[in-house]
């Protein structure tokens, strides 16, 4: 798309950027993402003038790993190997086979570990900030509004991400949710967690239970072991990852717990 070369990345020139933003906006990029792209949207979505890669690229990068991932991973599971035969065990147990394949190609798109927490005290202290440039911006733009209301109303840009006069309670809103993600009386960002498949399995596993009358943790731990090309994964891997996830979620309910006691004494 009229991009330079340098050292095998596609460099985003003026020219090459604003022909990718405006076949976003068009009929093809209406198809691609499924909804008319406006230019503030297509603005971010497409590399800045000299970088390789901007936001749908890296999105598409993704996918294309993720389909082909998903592709190896279908093939195996109709396989006659190891993985193959777990599977139809765990069809004759009583998983549906239609169910249990799509639930296993859509676990790839979250990576395989426990799930760590929460932010640093140094990324807390960046959300912080952005918190209160919300809040300030808010405030600049309400007293803005109110004092050159139809300037802003008359405005030759199309397609605002919200109505130019709720600017600033968006913004508000926003700040609101993110402070709110923060639990009461916690030096922790609860509500920022790291999403992985340590989130998804244990409830994969007591659905496995639940249709088959038991977990199922060695062929369970093949298809997760096929799933991420984990050679090193073992059955007593499983069977801790779901431990430490359940044990992780008991903790956090009784802390919630705990602490609305303590808030309404």
């Amino acid at each position: 798309m009229g991009a330079q070369a340098n050292k095998g990345k596609t460099i985003q020139t003026a020219a090459s950027r604003e022909k990718r933003i405006h076949w976003l906006m068009g009929e093809d990029g209406a198809r691609r993402l499924g909804h008319q792209v406006p230019r503030w949207e297509a603005e971010q979505l497409v590399a800045p003038v000299g970088a390789s890669l901007g936001m749908l690229d890296r999105e598409e990068q993704r996918r294309k790993q993720d389909l082909e991932r998903q592709q190896g991973l279908s093939k195996e599971l109709h396989g006659h190997g190891y993985v193959g035969r777990a599977f139809e065990e765990l069809c004759k147990a009583g998983c549906d086979a239609r169910w249990l394949e799509s639930v296993l190609l859509d676990l790839i798109e979250f990576p395989l570990g426990q799930s760590h927490a929460t932010y640093t005290a140094k990324e807390k202290k960046r959300l912080e900030r952005a918190i209160a440039n919300l809040e300030s911006a808010a405030h600049e733009l309400g007293e803005f509004i109110q004092q050159t209301g139809s300037l802003i109303l008359q405005s030759t840009v199309e397609d605002w991400p919200t109505p130019p006069h709720g600017l600033p309670i968006f913004l508000r809103g926003i700040a609101y949710c993110l402070r709110e993600s923060r639990a009461s009386g916690s030096t922790k960002w609860r509500g920022f967690r790291r999403m992985n498949a340590a989130f998804r399995i244990p409830y994969l596993i007591d659905e496995v239970d639940r249709r088959t009358g038991r977990a199922h943790f060695r062929e369970m731990a093949e298809l997760i072991r096929a799933a991420y090309g984990r050679g090193d994964f073992s059955e007593q891997d499983l069977k801790m990852l779901v431990y430490r996830s359940r044990y992780s979620s008991r903790r956090r309910q009784s802390n919630s717990s705990s602490l609305k006691k303590h808030t309404q004494v």
